[in-house]
């Protein structure tokens, strides 16, 4: 059953804000990120009678501390030292302890005092032509680890200690095509970096763009990312130096399936692994067709991509880069979420591949399904939120 989150809260400022971006902490607290910079803290309520209705905890002013919109938050448990919160614009990423960031009351304080008690702390990319498209965070070594995604095509990791209060940037980076960086990319960056963007502006602008990076572990660390030009590229995290080596990428998709020129793979992915095994399932969404379902072996340095099943929808006509798509879990059946610009969202079983129409806003609605997030329940199973438009947060 779906149930909304957000505007069910009895604060009318909240109900007239858009939603930019958000992250779940438990299943009892979310929090977002709105058109103003504000970072509102909610509680959720569980009880039967008003599951799903939320209620405002604290509001705290990014704007002082990123003049630029947000663009993206995640929670990040940082081993023995803490909560936090990180969240990125197009040029930058910050990052603060979560409970020193509930210390600061609404609007009035301001982060760059925090900053200067390192408290909270910032990487700035340091090339003006490149924009952040997509990053992740993960703990090694007692380090917490980044990586970032550019429209440039490069990515780059870097790590932070928190008990020297320092960070060491790492960088390594890969031209994915051949295309020289533009002298003058002012006109280009104000379209790369537009979240809900025309396809063909993409294909034309950003070939050589990465659009999303998900990390997965098992023996090893891997980082692997979705690219404009409709490739999968793959890397290993090295053990002992953390610095990222580029395994290849893999075009297995366009190869495989009869995509036109309107099909674009674009954000986002999931990976979802199998039980003590180095199999894992990925999920990528393909504009103006639907998700494409693979598996993916690793061995000695080797992967091995194969199409699973390819799940294709019916009288697509898709313009945005956004849709939302994610692996999750019921008990033991596994499941493909994908969502649309048409405010459906479907569901197909990953071992029988019977799919349903699972919720719909209203008929020819013109509503974006996007930003799945997966957080594990009181019951020990996945509750799935995701972003209606900019306006609602469902859970499932």
């Amino acid at each position: 059953m779906v149930h909304n989150v957000f505007p069910l809260t009895d604060d009318e400022n909240l109900q007239k804000s858009s939603i930019v971006t958000y992250t779940v902490i438990d299943n009892r607290h979310l929090v977002y990120v709105d058109d103003s910079n504000l970072l509102h803290f909610l509680n959720i309520e569980q009880s039967t009678q008003n599951i799903g209705k939320s209620k405002l905890i604290k509001t705290v002013n990014l704007g002082s501390y990123n003049t630029r919109q947000i663009k993206k938050l995640i929670y990040h448990e940082y081993e023995n030292n803490g909560m936090y919160l990180i969240w990125s614009d197009d040029t930058s990423i910050s990052w603060a302890k979560l409970d020193r960031l509930l210390l600061y009351s609404a609007v009035s304080d301001d982060l760059q005092n925090c900053s200067q008690k390192q408290l909270s702390y910032k990487w700035k990319l340091n090339d003006p032509y490149a924009r952040i498209m997509d990053f992740q965070a993960c703990n090694k070594s007692h380090m917490m680890l980044f990586f970032v995604v550019t429209n440039t095509g490069s990515i780059i990791n870097f790590r932070f200690y928190k008990e020297l209060s320092k960070r060491s940037l790492q960088i390594l980076e890969h031209r994915v095509t051949k295309k020289p960086r533009p002298k003058n990319s002012s006109s280009n960056a104000k379209y790369v970096f537009k979240q809900d963007n025309l396809v063909s502006h993409f294909k034309k602008i950003a070939h050589d763009s990465f659009s999303e990076l998900k990390l997965f572990s098992s023996t090893s660390t891997y980082v692997i990312a979705t690219c404009y030009d409709n490739n999968i590229y793959c890397f290993q995290v090295c053990a002992t130096t953390q610095k990222l080596q580029f395994i290849g990428k893999n075009d297995t998709i366009v190869k495989t399936l009869p995509l036109n020129t309107t099909n674009q793979i674009t954000s986002t992915l999931d990976v979802l692994q199998r039980t003590g095994s180095q199999i894992f399932k990925l999920v990528v969404n393909v504009n103006n067709y639907g998700c494409v379902l693979l598996s993916l072996s690793i061995q000695d340095a080797q992967w091995n991509f194969q199409i699973i099943k390819a799940y294709k929808l019916k009288k697509l006509c898709e313009t945005m880069a956004k849709i939302g798509v994610s692996l999750f879990c019921d008990g033991s059946k596994c499941f493909v979420l994908r969502g649309s610009e048409r405010g459906s969202l479907y569901q197909w079983n990953t071992e029988t591949h019977r799919g349903q129409k699972l919720y719909s806003f209203g008929k020819n609605s013109d509503s974006l399904v996007h930003s799945f997030i997966k957080s594990n329940s009181q019951n020990g199973n996945e509750s799935i939120y995701w972003l209606q438009n900019t306006e609602t947060i469902q859970i499932l």
